[in-house]
């Protein structure tokens, strides 16, 4: 997922995405975009719910961009 995501602001690695999509069947679509240091706890979480995966993704990215200042 490229949509120009910051950095974590606490330790500055690369936020990972996970993706649900269910929106195929009229449930909706989930994206998680969090930080998670290998081994350690998760610091830093956005999730995003929409009833699409294109809307879902925006919103997501957009809260983490935000969180991220």
């Amino acid at each position: 997922m490229e949509h120009n995501l910051k950095r974590c602001p606490i330790c500055g690695k690369k936020p990972k995405a996970k993706i649900q999509d269910w929106s195929y069947n009229g449930m909706g679509a989930y994206v998680t975009i969090r930080c998670k240091p290998f081994l350690r706890k998760e610091h830093l979480s956005v999730m995003s719910g929409k009833a699409t995966l294109e809307r879902a993704i925006q919103y997501a990215v957009e809260d983490w961009n935000n969180t991220s200042k």
